[in-house]
């Protein structure tokens, strides 16, 4: 029974030694968690308790300022700001001239791909320069279009007259400007085509003119035509009215004295004249006409008896003399 509460009495002091080991540790880490007090905002310092007979005076709070220093982080050293902004400006100038730089090469290598010519083509080199290009660019348009107005002005001229050598001198330089087009030489060919166009044009004219005066000789002629058979018929009116007056007048120069009187006797001596006058291989010149007549006349003598026709056949020179025609020369044969 003594041992029993004896075992209890130490129980109870070991208890208590290690509850206040445990105040004592509580303490102490206060110290070195919250600094120089126990609890943030306390001003009351608590010393670590540490044995005389291992620790000398201070050396505990020594050695936690050298832990408490080497968890502190490094002191920041501030840099310049303006020279911080001119290190950004140089790298955005750097940056913006790279990227120029790169532009110009990726257009200049779509250029040169767009402007190569073809494997074994026989043409000019792309030029490089961009204006130049243009100009080319027009220079060929402007062939193109010379070419088209060529062509349009060539149908006005109708295959009639395409052997005529206005027609086949445009001809030869239209194949000049085919051969300049061909070699991509642009300028020469719209020269060339234009020229030819003037040419075609010109030919195209002169066909119209010679077209023109073509129909007037034709609407000339059919009018001389009319004009020289209605003279054929008066004339075989003359004979059946036995008007020898009115035959006197188709001949310039009237009838000979002989072939005068021969038709007046001819007139008295008969009735009933039925006279056929036609004119044959009319040929009409610029200034005069020739032609054929064949002179039919069938008659009855005074006694009413028909007699042996008479048959005659004429060359006459036809000319216009004062507005009419007139017969200037007579052949009988």
């Amino acid at each position: 029974m003594q041992t029993a509460k004896t075992s209890t009495a130490q129980g109870r002091w070991i208890f208590l030694l290690g509850l206040a080991s445990l105040v004592i540790g509580a303490m102490v880490g206060g110290k070195f968690f919250f600094g120089e007090s126990a609890s943030p905002g306390s001003s009351d310092r608590v010393e670590p308790i540490s044995p005389a007979s291992t620790r000398e005076p201070g050396t505990y709070q020594q050695e936690h300022k050298i832990e408490a220093d080497k968890l502190e982080p490094p002191t920041r050293v501030d840099s310049d700001p303006n020279e911080e902004a001119a290190i950004k400006t140089e790298a955005r100038q750097i940056y913006e001239k790279a990227l120029r730089e790169e532009r110009r090469r990726l257009a200049k290598e779509k250029e040169e791909k767009v402007m190569a010519p073809p494997a074994n083509a026989n043409r000019v080199a792309a030029p490089n320069d961009t204006l130049e290009m243009v100009q080319r660019s027009l220079a060929q348009s402007q062939a193109q279009a010379a070419q088209a107005y060529m062509l349009v002005a060539k149908t006005k001229v109708d295959q009639e007259n395409s052997g005529e050598a206005p027609f086949q001198d445009a001809v030869k330089v239209e194949k000049e400007a085919e051969v300049a087009h061909a070699a991509n030489n642009f300028e020469a060919a719209g020269r060339l085509y234009r020229l030819a166009e003037a040419q075609y044009l010109k030919a195209a004219q002169a066909a119209q003119e010679k077209t023109r005066k073509l129909l007037q000789e034709n609407d000339r002629q059919e009018a001389v035509q009319r004009e020289v058979r209605s003279l054929i018929d008066s004339y075989k009116n003359a004979f059946e009215n036995r008007d020898l007056q009115g035959l006197r007048t188709f001949f310039e120069s009237g009838f000979r004295t002989e072939d005068e009187k021969a038709w007046a006797k001819f007139f008295q001596t008969v009735q009933d004249i039925k006279a056929n006058v036609t004119g044959e291989n009319i040929q009409i010149g610029k200034d005069n006409v020739e032609v054929n007549l064949a002179v039919f006349i069938d008659y009855a003598n005074h006694k009413g008896r028909r007699q042996e026709p008479l048959a005659l056949k004429e060359s006459w020179t036809l000319a216009q003399r004062g507005g009419r025609w007139r017969v200037v020369s007579r052949q009988i044969q």
